[in-house]
């Protein structure tokens, strides 16, 4: 049945019978033809306004009707309609997304402005289910440089609560600026169930973490730990023996992130940890001697990052250490040295030396290590079938002919990075002779493939300080030819040297 619109209209009317010859002709009206034609327009013309009101009418009722169909469509909805697990699913990717576990400071207060707290005040299908998904909960972020301190211990012991028995994932922030008159109590309710804690990233000052010591139930699911230290203000006494040892007895730990500075020095954080069992280490050292130590205890390591202050020369006589699983090597020198940082290094300090990594797929070295070391390590191990990346800075004078020799042994090479501070290797001309021959090298091996793999192709990066911006320019734009055989290179006469030891730490 069709829907009644509440509106009769009349039949418009005829054109009277005395006219309607005057539509086929050019004749002249008569007075009463005349005063009917006005007549008849007049009746036509009130019939128009009669329309017009009817038809404001329906367009207000049609109005209605659009803002009831938006109002029900939302019945329809396809998140109205996902079941609960699936809409926590959804709420815990987002709280995840937005936590920015490796990064100290990314979630400014209040935390409540904030998933997962947001989702229990838009609807309350919404809360339900927030309030039904513990993992939601199982993420605390504690800046006790800006919260206060009763407050952030209710929400903390909140989150306890309505995560049940999750892993929790835990980021305490204080730089000792002004903020909870007591962090001492907020720290207190989130280490009483470290038992709990699967990951952990905690930037504190040394009398917090003290605190730690006397407080914490164990460590019996960390998996992922980042922790901090600055020692630059502190005694030697600061921290007693037990702290060093509080995470000794760690059985899951796998992930380590343990940055210690003093002043603008990189020192070593003694803690006592279960090293055989680490597969991802980034972490820091006051000497080369100091992390050869290190590394002859990391039987399972896969990524491995070191940063060092100092390079002492190594005994010649030290056996070789075997890391049969290492995919991921990185080490780097400190940034900032009180002398000349360019100065070129001594032999028998490179840790390469002493190293075999027969898995070994990236291999960095900011400043601690020469070509010869790299090549040493490459032919040592026989890893060169595997290494796909090297990123190489040095302060050395490179030879073009050693560098040609380790891109040689990596057939599968894919990125390659070259630090040249001494301008040794692309003396000015028109084409280097390192390009030149490397270009002819890697074209030459694409050529005796048994099947030439079009997609081959590698990533050439050359930073030479000598070289100014216009030469950097013109080699670069010259070298685009190269394109079509899969070699991409660009050359560029600075770079900021990547501190390599703060890059983010993923868990």
């Amino acid at each position: 049945m069709a829907p009644s619109s509440g509106f009769t209209f009349p039949d418009p009317p005829s054109t009277p019978n005395s006219i309607a010859h005057l539509l086929h002709s050019n004749a002249p009206p008569n007075s009463i033809e005349a005063g009917l034609t006005t007549s008849y327009i007049g009746e036509l013309e009130s019939q128009i306004v009669l329309l017009d009101e009817a038809l404001a009418s329906l367009q207000l009722r049609r109005a209605d009707l659009v803002q009831s169909i938006k109002t029900h469509k939302p019945i329809l909805s396809p998140i109205r309609r996902l079941p609960a697990e699936i809409l926590g699913e959804i709420f815990s990717l987002v709280v995840h997304t937005t936590f920015h576990f490796g990064d100290i400071s990314q979630v400014a207060p209040p935390v409540t402005r904030h998933a997962p707290w947001l989702f229990t005040r838009i609807c309350r299908r919404w809360s339900d289910v927030a309030l039904a998904t513990p993992a939601l909960w199982s993420l605390i972020f504690l800046d006790l440089d800006r919260v206060s301190g009763q407050d952030m211990v209710q929400l903390t012991n909140t989150c306890l609560h309505r995560s049940a028995n999750v892993p929790l994932t835990v980021k305490i922030l204080h730089e000792g600026h002004a903020g909870s008159a007591n962090p001492h109590l907020i720290l207190a309710a989130a280490v009483s169930s470290s038992e709990r804690w699967g990951a952990a990233n905690l930037y504190l000052q040394p009398p917090l973490l003290q605190q730690m010591t006397s407080m914490h139930s164990g460590f019996s699911a960390l998996n992922t730990l980042l922790i901090s230290i600055d020692l630059t203000f502190e005694e030697d006494d600061t921290f007693n023996g037990a702290f060093w040892d509080v995470f000794a007895v760690a059985p899951l730990l796998r992930s380590l992130q343990a940055l210690c500075w003093e002043g603008d020095h990189f020192v070593r954080a003694p803690f006592s940890l279960p090293w055989h069992q680490l597969t991802r280490l980034s972490t820091t050292f006051a000497s080369n001697t100091e992390a050869l130590a290190a590394l002859r205890k990391l039987s399972d390591i896969v990524e491995c990052t070191f940063a060092v202050s100092k390079t002492e020369i190594l005994p010649v006589d030290y056996t070789t250490t075997r890391l049969p699983y290492l995919r991921s090597l990185a080490l780097q020198m400190e940034m900032e040295l009180e002398v000349d940082s360019h100065l070129p290094s001594q032999k028998h300090t490179s840790l390469l030396d002493f190293l075999e990594t027969p898995g070994l797929q990236s291999l960095t070295t900011h400043k601690t290590a020469d070509a010869e070391a790299v090549l040493g390590l490459i032919t040592r191990s026989d890893c060169g079938a595997s290494l796909a990346s090297l990123h190489f800075h040095s302060c050395d004078s490179i030879d073009h002919s050693m560098m040609l020799r380790i891109a040689q042994k990596m057939p599968h090479l894919t990125s390659l990075v070259i630090g040249d501070f001494a301008g040794t290797l692309l003396p000015v001309s028109s084409v280097p002779e390192f390009i030149q021959a490397f270009s002819k090298q890697w074209i030459g091996a694409t050529c005796e493939l048994a099947f030439p793999d079009n997609s081959r192709q590698v990533q050439v990066r050359i930073v030479d300080e000598l070289l100014d911006s216009q030469d950097a320019r013109d080699i670069t734009r010259m070298l685009h030819t190269l394109d079509k055989d899969g070699l991409f290179i660009s050359v560029v006469p600075f770079s900021t040297l990547p501190n390599i030891i703060f890059e983010r730490f993923d868990y």
